[in-house]
């Protein structure tokens, strides 16, 4: 975990409690909801902090589209994490660091690794978790589609985790924009009417950028 400084931390509780104000979720301090599940303001300003600190960008500064980037992330993890509960699938570390090992042997090394994924704004303390949601999604394609080529499997999660949250009925702060169950993206603002983007399934390849 980086260590940060007084004054980092001061940006980091300023930063909160602008976020905090964002929502009119299921309760006070809310960035998204998810069933049960909640990401909760002060989290998700840790991880944008973590994020522009690794970076060398300013901590604290305004950044719209690294905010909604990073909680999208967040809620499209916590999903595909009470998808594979629900199929009783679950990771070991011993998996996680296997599968981390050999995609940091694909990129030069872990420092590249975590390089590739901070790209992306996944911060270092986080690729162990984006590691583990690539081995839920590829055991739940597998369980899905058993059989069926890699597209299928793909398919098959991608239409259970948008059917998951739409039965979760996943919310997001007004601020952030409007969740799109189908698209399982951030979308406009509620009062923009712009067509949202087409949706990506991609989800059953580990998500690490290419250089």
């Amino acid at each position: 975990m980086i260590r940060r400084s007084g004054a980092a931390a001061a940006v980091l509780l300023a930063l909160s409690a602008v976020l905090a104000a964002c929502g009119n979720t299921a309760s006070a301090g809310d960035a998204a909801v998810i069933g049960d599940a909640s990401i909760s303001s002060d989290d998700l300003a840790a991880t944008v902090t973590e994020v522009q600190e690794a970076l060398g960008t300013t901590p604290g500064a305004a950044d719209a589209n690294l905010v909604v980037d990073i909680l999208q992330r967040e809620i499209i993890t916590e999903l595909v994490a009470q998808a594979a509960q629900r199929e009783g699938i679950s990771v070991t570390q011993g998996q996680i660091d296997a599968k981390r090992a050999e995609a940091a042997a694909g990129v030069g090394g872990d420092d590249q690794l975590e390089l590739a994924f901070l790209n992306s704004n996944v911060p270092p303390s986080q690729v162990d978790e984006q590691i583990a949601l690539s081995i839920e999604v590829e055991a739940l394609g597998a369980k899905l589609a058993a059989g069926g080529p890699v597209e299928q499997q793909q398919g098959a999660v991608y239409a259970y985790i948008v059917g998951l949250s739409e039965e979760l009925d996943v919310l997001v702060s007004p601020r952030f924009g409007t969740w799109s169950n189908v698209e399982l993206q951030i979308g406009p603002v509620p009062t923009d009417l712009a067509t949202p983007a087409q949706p990506q399934e991609d989800l059953g390849e580990l998500p690490v950028p290419q250089g």
